[in-house]
């Protein structure tokens, strides 16, 4: 009788202990998924705060930026501007300008309106041809450059030629003639009243 009482005893601790450890293992299992999630929203949370600085950042350098773009109505202060611009990024980068058409011709720019209670915008574009002659790296860069100049503008590549090069360094030397539209307010005349 001593061993069945044992037994029972024995059992009965296993059972107790069945009972009150398996609903506490539960609990810290459901503790830890839970911290794990906490643990993923902070993280999250932390990465949108690193991303709203970076936002914030750019922000900024976006607003530097517009700060220095001249958007003037006057055609050939902005064209000068443009040439320096031109001629910067071309020493910039290494590049030659072998041509400039400076015969510019202005007609109406089409912008989308940026909201519907807006106005659409007066601009205009004064379109100009540009070629340029460099290694093929050194013309991606001209055009990064001329693209974020003090002037807005619109650059496309009217053609692209490979050139001879008898010193042959790697890349190709290029000769890329650009249609170049400058962006710039339009002059509106205003109607005089007639003299009475």
């Amino acid at each position: 009788m001593d061993r069945s009482l044992w037994i029972i005893t024995f059992a009965a601790i296993v059972l107790g202990a069945m009972l009150v450890v398996r609903p506490l293992v539960q609990k810290l299992g459901d503790a830890d998924a839970e911290r794990d999630r906490i643990g993923a929203t902070i993280e999250r949370n932390l990465a949108l705060a690193r991303d709203r600085a970076s936002l914030d950042h750019r922000l900024e350098l976006l607003r530097r930026r517009l700060a220095r773009i001249e958007l003037s109505a006057d055609t050939s202060a902005l064209l000068a501007t443009f040439i320096r611009d031109a001629t910067n990024a071309a020493h910039a980068s290494g590049i030659r300008i072998t041509g400039f058409d400076g015969r510019p011709v202005t007609r109406a720019a089409a912008f989308p309106v940026p909201h519907p209670t807006e106005a659409p915008r007066a601009f205009a574009a004064t379109a100009v041809e540009l070629t340029i002659e460099g290694r093929y790296a050194a013309v991606i860069a001209t055009l990064r450059r001329l693209s974020h100049g003090h002037v807005p503008v619109r650059i496309e590549v009217a053609s692209i030629d490979r050139l001879a090069d008898p010193q042959h360094r790697g890349e190709p030397l290029l000769d890329a003639r650009l249609d170049v539209e400058i962006l710039h307010r339009l002059r509106l005349e205003t109607p005089h009243a007639p003299n009475s």
